[in-house]
């Protein structure tokens, strides 16, 4: 009877051994699958945004280099968020009209339509990416990439300060960083000029960056 009851038991020993292992590798294959699904996802909107707003992938090409940079030295935690953030800070564009892209950049007066549109690029940009799983830290980054630290800015009503989410606090001081260059500002001439701005960026990000 012992015997019996021993042998017994170690077959349901064996078996949840079994179960727990068929678990851990259903995990780690789920855990896998999802982990391509979102680097594809982050690749189809990459070639969405290469081809129908060229100027704007570059743009974020270079913003995420400086990113990839700046989370290395400050050793953020899920620094592929930031960096994807940074990618696709301008995703929202493509969903608007060229001719208000164009007049954009050429410095046109807009109406009051086009204005609207204009600052809302960032809720654009979230409401595209929120349709991909996992990407709701990116999402919410590219939603606050130009709330000021002061409160001020879009979107509005929400708080400032360290309510700001870290990577939008980064990502907007790289923004006008990259701008500033673009123009033919040199980086420390540029960060100067970043930092006259008062109320506009966290003071200590900046002394960290």
């Amino acid at each position: 009877f012992e015997e019996r009851e021993l042998h017994t038991a170690l077959e349901m020993a064996l078996y949840r051994h079994k179960m727990e292992r068929e678990r851990a590798k259903l995990h780690l294959d789920e855990h896998e699958l999802l982990e391509r699904t979102v680097e594809a996802s982050i690749k189809v909107l990459s070639k969405i945004l290469s081809i129908a707003e060229p100027q704007s992938y570059e743009f974020g090409q270079k913003l995420r280099d400086y990113m990839k940079v700046c989370a290395a030295a400050m050793n953020i935690e899920n620094a592929w968020e930031l960096e994807t953030a940074a990618l696709l800070c301008r995703i929202g564009y493509v969903t608007f009209p060229a001719i208000l892209i164009q007049k954009m950049r050429a410095g046109m007066a807009l109406t009051p339509g086009e204005k609207d549109t204009s600052m809302r690029l960032p809720e654009y940009g979230r409401n595209i990416l929120n349709n991909f799983p996992r990407l709701e830290g990116v999402s919410r980054i590219v939603y606050y990439q130009n709330k000021n630290f002061n409160g001020t800015g879009i979107p509005a009503g929400s708080g400032g300060g360290v309510n700001i989410p870290l990577g939008s606090r980064i990502l907007k001081v790289l923004i006008d960083l990259v701008q500033f260059e673009a123009e033919g500002m040199s980086k420390g001439k540029a960060l100067e000029e970043i930092r006259k701005a008062v109320g506009i960026y966290d003071p200590k990000l900046l002394d960290d960056l």
